[in-house]
């Protein structure tokens, strides 16, 4: 019992009924608790007054009253709703509905209309024949219970003894000994309920023989004259309960009865009249029959007995039958209201009518309505757009029109016109269903002609019509209107179906998913429905989904409906076909727990029916049905059966192969096992070694599973999906408390759907592996069946939010990557700065030992390399915490790119080591030509001091010229006391005699090629001379020193003069080396943010596009034979187009130009404030300064510092700041007049090496078709291509022909491969080709891109690979540019 406020009572009592909850009508208030427990106040003092007093009953509501407001407050659907459940827990359902704010009572006809039974005459007991109808279709007698004046019996209470047996009582009344049943009736007072007995065959167990409809008037039916007026008329006998009849009786008497009178009278009672009773029999006619009379003598059993007797013998005699249907006419007569009379329901029957009046045939009205468009969808698609021509040439049939109109009305007409269609259909459906199951019956007895029982077994399968053909049927029309062209008047007329079916789909009705004849989704039909309904609800609206799978008819749409309180048809003959989707609203509360908008409930047909056992591909069909559902469910219910233990496996092994590839695609659906039908209290715990035999045959299912889909690693149940034997399974009691059609609802299963469905509701709020929303779950629901429809299911990237998801990752991934190395590039620049200026008074570097420095950069490197991969690895698993963006369907390549990091991290040590290795190398090399310069260069100077000190001790003026004369003379002199060196590496070879004649080829090609290397050795050597040779930059400083020479004898103020020398000589060249470093990296970054170098595919995508955009033969050639030098052109040429257009370049230049000069003037600052004594001093100090981030020419520092006279640093100071200040400007109109392809090629890190490098990746080809990988990661070990193309294209021809081979490689068309003159099935291609992944091409779209472009040039792809022109096939020939480009972009999944 529940209790709970009065206003919250219609609610609780609605809520238990949409549980299918027997004990729903057992509610009460609050304060009926509260005024029981007055012994808490203290108070313990007997009081033999209250004792006798019965308790107060005014805040009691009586059932009936809740029934009354609930059905006068509700609308059609939910009466009809209110009915079906109250039918179900064999409750009594109104028939006439009082109104107590009109006086009217209302004929509840269609509330009814949604009951359907099932039940067994005794005529069919032998045969095992029942029959099935609509209850208000029924033609059946009625039998009606009414009160006259006061009754001491209790007229419900004895009509649930009436109609329950010995071994089961149900109260299908609520009576005066019930809960609350004895409150006061406020309401329901001319309520008239209804019931049915229904037999089911068993003649130990019937109390009645056939069926029988019982009737039970609320209250006096003085005061309700006109209920009992109707049931007079349409019953086969009224039961009038009474105590004390009125000698006059008129309301008995004048009465046009149709129905025999029965007076059921209480001899106990005070008021019994005899007299009265001799009076009414007489004037009334009645016979000793008509007339029941509790006795003293007579206890409650006998009683009853008795009265069954009388209406047993009335049921069997009876010849008033009538339909509930019939009794609208009656009560149309007698001012009474038929609920079916409102116009919307009128007009909708009316219009439902039309279409189904017609129907004679169910068979042949199917085929009729699907005329030529059965198989379409099987055929080539040439064969595809004939049938689409075909189906635009018929007129839309006048069913057809008919339904669409009335689906288009608004309001809730066209809500009972569905109603109206359906039971109409499910009634034509169920008559044909008997005949031919009566056909089949009598065919069988006589086996002869087995053709003609096959026939009728096809045509049982076929003979259910439903409104889901209509809506089928609808959506056929739709796709084939959208062959038409856009602006054609039958197209547009059409364009609002999906919108139609969207919102319907919105208010509650089921959606036809899986078609369930043709095992197919429409898929343009759906998905543009599913588009519309994203559109009328707000953007973003996240879904969950729901599932069930099992065997056919063990109550899955049954255990939906009671769980969700939604309308999968359940009726028999009716069993599910296809699947259906239905969408279900979250309240606000909810959505808190589910972080959802709404629910979707999938309901799906049996696997292992026994339509498609005898299919040669029905464990295809289940395979392919539960790899669907469960693909696109959050949660899935698996219905299981422990008896038929092979049956179970079956069933286990598909729903196991169905997660095993959910796995592989990174999706993780919840799965919970129900067990129904199990009702002992010990079920679970005695049940611990059953599950542990379920999961040892889950883990054995899955081996088998695994090894089917080359997936051997997977050897538990658990490492596919997370499952606990204790969680994971669920047990269920049976449905029926007792033997049908009589059985009420088992409370135990309302109770266990209810933990179930709390279970869920659990598992689906802590469900963080799926947010779709609508326009999310369309795309993965058009990707999944795509791969479903093909044998090997694995899904390809051709799956969009697999391949968003991917390329999501891949571009994260690369910002991470390119980040680590710009940072690594910047401290290598800065390391080999460091490393340049060791030795020298630039360098800051207190070591003097190059070993010991480059260990110590090397420990450097090492410590920040390792910093960062942590770091990248710590974004990466941020990334895979995150809930958007669907990272969970990538979850499979973490350990791909986690192992991307490290080898990073290994591939910039290695770099970094070996930059670092080579630049101390070079620098310990230049060390002993520096050394020989430095002691040339103080030599010269010394006699250059020395010159100088005898030419002022000349009495003589001395012009310049004689200075030039003298400084001549001192120069050859000091030449020729210096020893120079020249060494030359020739080019000769030594050539062996004594080689054999066998080896000449190879000698010969081995002088070739050594020849050819000592002379690009010799120049190499030759431009180093130049550059390095210690005579050669003596005399390039010649005049340097003649100038200084005078300058310094002439005492002429120098600081101007050698500030512009040391700024222009060696800082200037300097920056330009210092921001052409710098350049490369950033060139490269900016690229990376363009969408088509983001990632991989992105990149391909584009290349691709841009060779169809130039439509030239000769770069379709040089991309599929010199793949490497067309790419690298193709990056050089964007990075030109890009950098030529905008004025990114000299923003960079700009910035590090402005960043060189700030640390100039800093030096310059620092070197002022130091205490240098002399000018050499200073500007050794600023190159100090400047020695991490510039490298200064030794040779051009040396030859400024030549000679100097005893300059003002200070001065000197302000000249070069002026200096440093004119040579920004002049490097800024230096580099404005310098184009982007010139400052390319003097770049030391080159961007379009560095985009290959990045963007081709791995650098491995398809060993069929030589189309790239398109993994992302360095570290990836299955490498895969989106897009494969004709081997033609790669020069693979027929061996006997010649003839250029059309077969792509991933449609696996042909057998056999050669490889290394060996056969090899292509099914084993990756046993030879170890790590690739090749998916069969699965849609005739996936590569009409190459189609197209070997169409096009097949001529001159014959003539450039030397073969004959492929048989192009005529399909490939009509492929368009535009197709063309649509397919790259699905390939690619470009949005």
């Amino acid at each position: 019992m529940i209790y709970c406020r009065t206003l919250y009572l219609p609610w609780y009592f609605l809520k238990k009924l949409m549980m299918v909850n027997v004990t729903a009508r057992n509610v009460t208030c609050t304060s009926v608790c509260n005024s029981c427990s007055d012994n808490t106040s203290g108070n313990t003092k007997l009081s033999f007054e209250n004792l006798f007093n019965s308790s107060n009953t005014d805040d009691k509501v009586n059932p009936l009253d809740i029934t009354t407001a609930l059905f006068v407050c509700s609308d059609g659907f939910v009466q009809q709703e209110m009915a079906l459940k109250m039918s179900m827990c064999q409750f009594s359902v109104p028939l006439l509905l009082p109104n107590c704010n009109t006086n009217q009572c209302t004929l509840v006809l269609w509330a009814m209309k949604d009951i359907v039974k099932k039940y067994r005459p005794q005529s069919l007991s032998e045969s095992k024949g029942f029959i099935e109808d609509r209850i208000v279709l029924s033609e059946l007698p009625m039998i009606s219970f009414v009160r006259l004046g006061e009754c001491s019996l209790s007229k419900s209470e004895i009509l649930n003894k009436l109609l329950s047996n010995s071994q089961q009582h149900h109260d299908t009344f609520v009576h005066h000994n019930m809960e609350c049943g004895d409150s006061p009736r406020r309401i329901s007072n001319g309520l008239t309920e209804i019931t049915w007995y229904l037999p089911c065959g068993n003649t130990n167990i019937d109390i009645f023989s056939q069926p029988v409809a019982v009737a039970n008037l609320r209250g006096d039916i003085a005061s309700f004259e006109t209920q009992y007026s109707f049931l007079c008329q349409t019953s086969a006998a009224v039961f009038v309960f009474f105590d004390h009849l009125d000698s006059e009786c008129s309301l008995l008497t004048n009465q046009h009865h149709k129905a025999q009178i029965f007076l059921v009278g209480n001899y106990e009672s005070k008021h019994n009249s005899t007299n009265a009773l001799e009076k009414l029999v007489q004037t009334l006619g009645l016979t000793k029959t008509n007339i029941i009379i509790k006795t003293k003598q007579r206890n409650d059993v006998d009683f009853v007995k008795s009265l069954r007797e009388t209406v047993r013998d009335v049921v069997r005699n009876a010849r008033m039958k009538m339909t509930i249907e019939q009794m609208a006419v009656i009560a149309h007569e007698l001012g009474i209201l038929v609920d079916e009379d409102s116009p919307e329901c009128q007009t909708a029957k009316t219009n439902a009518e039309a279409i189904t009046a017609e129907i004679q045939d169910i068979h042949k009205y199917k085929e009729y309505q699907s005329e030529n468009i059965e198989d379409y969808k099987s055929e080539l698609q040439k064969r595809k757009k004939g049938l689409r021509k075909k189906q635009n040439s018929y007129d839309m049939s006048t069913a057809m029109t008919c339904f669409i109109n009335a689906i288009s009305s608004l309001g809730t007409e066209r809500f009972y016109f569905l109603k109206w269609m359906r039971m109409n259909l499910d009634n034509l459906s169920r008559i044909k269903l008997s005949k031919l199951q009566e056909k089949y019956k009598e065919k069988c007895k006589n086996s002869a002609n087995k053709e003609e029982i096959k026939e009728i077994d096809r045509q049982i399968s076929n003979s259910s019509l439903g409104t889901e053909h209509f809506f089928r049927e609808m959506g056929q029309i739709y796709e084939a209107s959208l062959s038409l062209p856009q602006t054609d008047p039958a197209r547009q007329q059409l364009q609002h179906l999906p919108k139609l079916c969207a919102e319907l789909l919105l208010d509650g009705f089921p959606l036809e998913l899986v078609d369930g004849d043709a095992s197919n989704i429409p898929l343009r039909w759906v998905s543009d429905v599913l588009s519309q309904l994203s559109d009328l609800v707000s953007p973003n609206r996240k879904i969950l989904v729901v599932t069930v799978l099992g065997v056919q008819s063990t109550g899955k749409s049954t255990l939906l409906n009671t769980m969700f309180g939604v309308q999968f048809a359940v009726s028999s003959g009716r069993c599910t076909r296809g699947a259906f989707m239905l969408l279900i609203k979250i309240n606000e509360d909810m959505k808190k727990v589910l972080n959802c908008d709404f629910m979707l409930i999938i309901d799906t047909e049996g696997l292992k029916s026994p339509e498609l056992a005898q299919l040669d591909n029905s464990y295809e069909h289940d395979n392919e049905l539960a790899t669907l559902v469960v693909g696109l469910s959050d949660v899935t219910i698996v219905n299981v059966a422990m008896e038929n233990s092979t049956e179970m496996k079956d069933i286990l092994q598909i729903v196991v192969h169905a997660f095993l590839r959910m796995k592989e695609v990174g999706k993780k659906p919840k799965c919970v096992f129900v067990h129904q039908n199990v009702s002992d209290v010990s079920a679970h715990e005695r049940n611990w070694r059953d599950r542990k035999l379920l999961l040892e045959q889950l883990n054995e299912m899955t081996q088998a599973a695994a090894k089917m889909e080359k997936k051997e690693e997977n050897k538990s149940f658990t490492d596919v999906m997370e499952y606990s034997p204790d969680t994971g399974n669920w047990y269920i009691p049976g449905l029926w408390n007792g033997n049908p059609p009589m059985a009420p609802v088992n409370a135990g299963y309302s109770e266990a759907v209810y933990e179930l469905k709390k279970h869920i509701i659990q598992l689906l709020g802590n469900c963080q592996s799926s947010d779709n929303d609508i326009s999310e779950f369309k795309e993965w629901m058009r990707s999944l069946w795509t791969a479903v429809k093909h044998e090997n299911f694995i899904i390809s990237f051709r799956n969009s939010l697999v391949a968003d998801a991917y390329m999501r990752l891949c571009t994260e991934f690369n910002k991470w990557e390119w980040e680590f190395k710009k940072v690594m590039y910047t401290w290598a620049t800065n390391a080999e700065t460091k490393i340049s200026n060791f030795g020298t008074f630039a360098a800051k570097s207190e070591s003097s030992d190059m070993r010991e420095f480059l260990t110590c950069l090397n420990s450097e490197a090492s410590t920040l390399l390792s910093r960062w991969q942590t770091r990248l690895l710590g974004d990466l698993r941020q990334y895979f915490k995150q809930t958007e963006g669907h990272v969970y369907l990538v979850e499979g390549y973490r350990e791909e790119f986690s192992n991307s990091a490290k080898s990073l991290r290994k591939e910039m040590e290695r770099s970094v080591f070996n930059q670092l290795t080579a630049a101390a190398e070079n620098r310990q090399g230049m060390k002993e030509i520096d050394k020989i310069k430095e002691n040339y260069k103080k030599e010269i100077e010394k006699v250059v001091h020395v010159l100088i000190d005898m030419c002022r001790k000349k009495k003589a003026q001395m012009k310049d010229d004689d200075l030039d004369k003298e400084f001549d003379k001192m120069w050859n002199e000091t030449l020729k006391k210096l020893s120079f060196s020249e060494q030359k590496i020739t080019n000769k070879l030594q050539s062996n005699q004594d080689v054999k004649t066998d080896t000449e080829f190879e000698v010969s090609l081995k002088q070739h090629i050594c020849g050819f290397a000592a002379r690009e050795f010799q120049k190499m050597h030759e431009d180093f001379v130049q550059e390095n040779d210690p005579y050669r930059c003596l005399m390039k400083n010649k005049e340097k020193f003649r100038d200084d020479f005078k300058d310094v004898f002439h005492e002429r103020d120098q600081c101007q003069k050698k500030a512009e020398e040391f700024t222009n000589r060696c800082l200037k060249p300097a920056v330009e080396d210092f921001i052409s470093r710098c350049l490369g990296p950033d060139i490269t970054g900016e690229m990376l943010t363009c969408e088509q170098f983001s990632n991989r595919m992105s990149f391909q995508y584009s290349v691709l596009l841009d060779l169809l955009s130039k439509d030239d033969f000769k770069n379709y050639v040089s991309y599929i034979c010199s793949y490497e030098k067309y790419i690298k052109s193709w990056i050089h040429n964007k990075i030109v187009e890009r950098f030529s257009t905008v004025s990114t370049i000299s923003e960079f230049e700009d910035r590090h130009l402005q960043s060189c000069i700030r640390s100039i003037n800093d030096a310059i600052h620092k070197a002022k404030t130091g205490k240098s004594d002399d000018l050499k001093t200073f500007v050794e100090d600023i190159c100090k300064e400047l020695g991490d981030k510039l490298v200064i020419s030794q040779d051009a520092l040396g030859a400024f510092l030549n000679i100097l006279n005893n300059a003002d640093k200070e001065q000197f100071a302000d000249w070069l700041t002026v200096s440093v200040n004119d040579i920004a400007q002049d490097l800024r109109m230096k580099f404005k007049n310098v184009n982007i392809e010139m400052k390319l090629q003097h770049l030391h890190v080159q961007p379009q090496n560095e985009l290959f490098n990045k963007l081709v990746g791995c650098g491995k080809q398809c060993p069929f078709c030589k189309a790239p990988c398109d993994a992302g990661g360095g570290g990836h070990t299955v490498h895969f291509a989106s897009m494969h193309r004709p081997r033609g294209l790669g020069g693979f021809s027929w061996p006997n022909t010649q003839i250029l081979i059309t077969d792509t490689c991933s449609m696996m068309r042909f057998p056999w491969s050669i490889v290394n003159h060996h056969r090899h099935l292509y099914g084993y291609y990756n046993k030879i080709y170890q790590g690739w992944n090749i998916p069969p091409d699965v849609s005739l779209e996936a590569s009409d891109y190459w189609k197209y472009v070997m169409a096009k040039y097949n001529n001159n792809f014959a003539k450039e690979l030397n073969a004959k022109p492929a048989d192009i096939p005529l399909a490939w020939k009509q492929i368009t540019r535009d197709q063309a480009e649509k397919s790259l972009k699905e390939s690619f999944n470009i949005k």
